[in-house]
């Protein structure tokens, strides 16, 4: 029976944690949650063998301008040899365009 306190307690108060109204994201986390989901599916369907993409997820960046939001996403992929190589893509989103602007992969 203790065991089942102990435990119970514990997880009572993880699931009251997360009860509440979400808050309402601002127009700049939108548009990084945009620019980091279209930069990701840019580079997937331009690579020649989009099953070896790999994300380096720890060392996504995202700096953010009045004109819109850059994210760098590093990852590694197969070029045309087979052989894996390390890269990161560039990708610039613009506020009033709502849609990627640039993308350069380096």
């Amino acid at each position: 029976m203790r065991k089942w306190i102990r435990l119970a307690i514990p997880l009572a108060a993880i699931a009251l944690a997360g009860c509440g109204e979400p808050r309402e994201k601002t127009p700049e986390e939108v548009a990084q949650d945009n620019a980091h989901r279209q930069c990701g599916a840019f580079v997937r369907n331009n690579l020649r063998d989009p099953g070896s993409l790999d994300w380096d997820r720890a060392n996504v960046r995202y700096h953010h301008s009045d004109e819109g939001v850059l994210v760098v996403r590093p990852f590694r992929a197969a070029n045309a040899f087979g052989g894996t190589v390390g890269q990161e893509a560039h990708c610039f989103y613009g506020y009033e365009q709502q849609r990627l602007i640039d993308v350069d992969i380096f």
